[in-house]
């Protein structure tokens, strides 16, 4: 880094950061400076002799310390510090630095990456004392393997965990909170949701208690526990968007979380590379990360003697710790309360982040130990300058980072390093990564045990609240499709709210839809209930296939049956559902003193042009009604009608449905026409 500024005012404090603050005659000096200003000319005096025996420009000496932070215990090498393109001392730091809150900061490309690669890679050179956990989301840190045997790779297909299961000593009821938070604020649901998922993990766990046995539901388990509850009106806005939140979980991670025991109680002891970069969305990673981060608190909390530090090592940690969720209605997420308590759990963590100002206040004000590299933007340089504590002269350095460039912040005062690369690793390919965990792995599977039949066996209990009644529902539905709820609880001889909770269980369990046709009647709208394909399928195998409504779907058949055809009715014409005159197939065919009427239902705009052609290209009809459900697709039909010829345009009559409501009355074209016809001949 060059700098181009030129004096610098406060030069005492200038030429100590040159010499190294903790140096001891410096220090020294600075204190007898503080204490008698009279002689404070004198020091800087002798500061300056100091500084030029060593080869310092005293019109640009670095405002960061450049000495050597001196001799440590199990040393970890970061690199040199340096200035104006110049090396000057070795920068190292102790191991125990890494035993509390690591902070590294950087734009991409800044060199971060490689900051943590150098640092890990000599973590694990103590393996008495320490190991360490790397949430690796770009495959980046797989090549740490190459130059240690003691690093275990776990590639997402071969995890295996269990995040219902409590770690030992701790409670069911504590484990639920505990899941419910990291859920809640992985996937940003807020109080109602947390309250209905907390509630249902907490019977579900009762439920499992009460076979007095060690067995624990899966994910899975509860996502068929969720879906076989019969839902209240007070928890039916926040039930379906949870049961597909989990649902997306357990089809994400399928034979990965569908087990009683996982293997994660296995790790804390090891170096592992968990790779999440097939996880997918962002959401899920973070699920992911966050559980495994907060068990292992929760597993070394409990624990009366721990051998070894665990760091957890979080690339791209913004995701994680992630300000903004420090604001929602959620309240402060769990992880950032772990951050000020892991250090009783023997665990810390290395977080590298791209902007200091979009990552939680928790994590920034608890690192002890801070690397700032080149940012890019510059945006964060208050944010920086403000966490360091920088003066205006060292905050004017930022701008100026190079890539590899580093400014540490450490109890001993701040340093400018210049990185050493990270060149132990080489590239990995996915079979050579595979072969060479596989052992390991297949170690760690010896402790997995599958998912436990009690869901099975207790599940009929679950659903023995009225599955009978719901399978009544949907054969009722099979036979009649344009029953509605009273016609249903009349046909079953029920009460109108069990088949109203019956109904709303079908819907949630994804077997049926609600369909609101337009409110043509009096008395309110209705409501309508059309099973979906795994509706249908549930229907024929209980030996009562569903009954067709016809081309137009269960709306349309309700239009056709119970609006249209009635009012043909009660004008004196014959009809026929779905017949056929001649060359022509209508939705339906009405006729009258020998003039035959086909008249086409149409929902969408997707087939207008299509129906009008075909039913003009048809011999056995003299009109042809098009029926449409509203204005808007009326304008476009009249539009389209345009461009037929005089003598089709006069065979096509466009209606809306609310003609056909009740009490309602028109006169036909060809009517119109043979009243003319009449008028006509008795003139003549």
């Amino acid at each position: 880094m060059v700098v181009r500024n030129g004096h610098n005012p406060d030069n005492l404090n200038r030429l100590a950061n040159a010499l190294g603050k903790d140096d001891p005659w410096v220090k020294m000096n600075l204190t007898d400076a503080a204490r008698f200003p009279e002689i404070a000319t004198d020091i800087e005096m002798m500061l300056s002799v100091a500084v030029d025996e060593r080869g310092f420009d005293r019109a640009n000496l670095p405002p960061y310390s450049l000495q050597s932070n001196g001799e440590v215990q199990d040393p970890i090498h970061i690199g040199e510090t340096t200035w104006n393109d110049r090396k000057y001392n070795e920068f190292k730091l102790s191991l125990q630095s890494f035993f509390l809150p690591v902070l590294v900061v950087g734009g991409t490309g800044s060199g971060k990456s490689n900051l943590v690669k150098n640092c890990v890679s000599q973590l694990a050179d103590y393996p008495d004392k320490t190991c360490f956990w790397i949430f690796d989301f770009l495959q980046e840190y797989r090549e740490l393997a190459t130059g240690h045997q003691n690093i275990l790779v776990l590639p997402l297909s071969a995890l295996r965990i269990n995040p219902l299961r409590p770690p030992a000593g701790v409670e069911t009821s504590e484990w639920a909170q505990v899941f419910t938070e990291i859920y809640s604020h992985s996937f940003h649901v807020l109080t109602g949701s947390k309250s209905f998922i907390h509630t249902s993990l907490h019977d579900l766990y009762a439920m499992y208690a009460d076979e007095g046995k060690e067995a624990f539901p899966s994910l899975a388990d509860f996502l068929q526990y969720l879906r076989a509850q019969k839902l209240t009106r007070t928890v039916w806005s926040y039930a379906p968007l949870n049961i597909l939140r989990i649902d997306s979980i357990c089809k994400s991670l399928v034979g990965k979380i569908d087990v009683s025991r996982g293997f994660e109680d296995e790790l804390p002891g090891r170096n592992v590379v968990f790779e999440f970069d097939s996880a997918g969305e962002s959401e899920l990673q973070n699920f992911l990360c966050e559980y495994l981060m907060t068990r292992a608190f929760y597993s070394r909390r409990n624990t009366t003697s721990i051998a070894k530090n665990l760091v957890l090592i979080i690339d791209e940690g913004h995701r994680i710790f992630d300000r903004s969720k420090e604001h929602t209605a959620a309240g402060l997420p769990l992880i950032d309360t772990l951050v000020t308590q892991c250090r009783h759990a023997k665990i810390s963590m290395l977080c590298s982040v791209q902007e200091i100002s979009k990552t939680t206040n928790s994590l920034v004000a608890n690192s002890h130990l801070k690397f700032v590299l080149q940012e890019g933007s510059g945006r964060d340089e208050d944010e920086v300058s403000k966490a360091l504590q920088l003066t205006k002269e060292q905050k004017d350095c930022l701008p100026q980072l190079r890539v590899g460039e580093a400014i540490a912040a450490t109890d001993a005062g701040l340093y400018l390093v210049k990185v050493k690369p990270f060149t132990q690793g080489s590239m990995v390919s996915e079979q050579n990564a595979r072969e060479s965990t596989r052992a390991a792995i297949d170690r760690l599977m010896q402790v997995v045990e599958g998912r436990s039949d009690l869901m099975k066996t207790r599940l009929a209990q679950v659903n023995g609240r009225g599955p009978d009644l719901e399978l009544a529902l949907l054969l009722c539905l099979a036979k009649s499709p344009l029953s509605t709820a009273g016609e249903l609880a009349g046909a079953l001889k029920s009460s109108r709210a069990k088949v109203d909770r019956g109904l709303d269980a079908l819907e949630f369990k994804g077997l049926l839809r609600k369909v609101k046709p337009l409110n043509l009647f009096k008395g309110g709208g209705i409501i309508l209930y059309e099973p979906t394909e795994k509706g249908k399928n549930r229907c024929k195998e209980s030996g009562q296939p569903y009954y067709h409504p016809g081309k137009c779907g269960l709306e349309g058949y309700f239009y056709l049956t119970k609006v249209i055809e009635p009012f043909y009715r009660s004008q004196g014409y014959s009809t026929r559902l779905e017949g056929r005159s001649g060359n022509s197939t209508a939705d339906l065919i009405v006729e009258k003193n020998d003039q035959c009427t086909a008249v086409e239902l149409e929902l969408t705009n997707a087939n207008i042009y299509a129906n009008l052609l075909r039913n003009l290209a048809a011999t056995g009809v003299d009109q042809t009604v098009l029926v449409l459900k509203n204005n808007d697709l009326f304008q476009k039909a009249t539009v389209m009608s345009k461009d037929l010829d005089d003598l089709n345009r006069r065979r096509i009559e466009l209606r809306v449905i609310t003609d056909f409501a009740p009490g309602k009355s028109f006169v036909t074209t060809k009517e119109i026409e043979n009243e003319n016809e009449i008028k006509k001949i008795t003139k003549g």
